[in-house]
């Protein structure tokens, strides 16, 4: 007001509750009337009701306050899912590392319920001067001695009603023969029956 006395024009926005308990915003715009010589008159107060306009700005915010909070928790959503990434390739790093390792000094060949080889390893390759067409798909008891095929069937017996066995089993090619002591472990589906076995063999002789 000591503005307005002072011939200075001044604008508010105000809120203001209704008998009815409803809150309505009003714009107001309040302009002296001076005389001649600069005295002020009166006083003229222009209002406008803005409550749609201040309703649309206060659910605007709250949107916004919304969308950042989803926004700050997306980010924290990427960095979670940065963190598993980055632990995945480190694990993966580690398995590869784990399986160069491996397949320096123990054999492995993988291979089905029926004896039929699904992979093998260098060291078995090398070792038994073969190349993957001469191993893969071909029954394992063709890389056996006549005196290990009986040996052999029962272990695959007790590997396929899902334990561990061990045994030594001696290979044998045109290149090579060595005495392998062999520890087979079957591994199981998802419905928990064999699938596969595996074969980790260490040179005996």
């Amino acid at each position: 007001w000591e503005d307005l006395r002072h011939g200075q024009t001044r604008s508010i926005v105000e809120s203001i509750s209704t008998p009815l308990q409803k809150k309505v915003w009003i714009s107001e715009t309040f302009s002296p009337i001076t005389d001649d010589h600069g005295n002020v008159l009166k006083i003229i107060n222009i209002g406008m009701n803005i409550t749609e306009t201040k309703v649309l700005e206060q659910q605007l915010r709250r949107q916004e306050k919304e969308i950042n909070r989803q926004m700050d928790k997306l980010s924290e959503k990427e960095a979670e899912m940065a963190d598993k990434q980055r632990y995945i390739e480190d694990r993966e790093l580690q398995m590869k590392t784990f399986n160069s390792a491996v397949d320096s000094f123990i054999m492995k060949v993988e291979f089905s319920r029926r004896g039929i080889i699904l992979s093998a390893n260098s060291m078995f390759f090398n070792i038994m001067k073969l190349t993957d067409p001469d191993v893969i798909n071909h029954d394992i008891v063709e890389f056996l001695t006549p005196e290990y095929f009986s040996t052999f069937s029962s272990s695959l017996t007790i590997l396929c009603a899902g334990r561990q066995q061990s045994d030594r089993l001696k290979f044998s090619t045109a290149a090579n023969t060595v005495l392998v002591g062999a520890n087979m472990f079957p591994i199981m589906n998802s419905k928990g029956n064999v699938e596969r076995i595996l074969l980790l063999g260490t040179i005996i002789s």
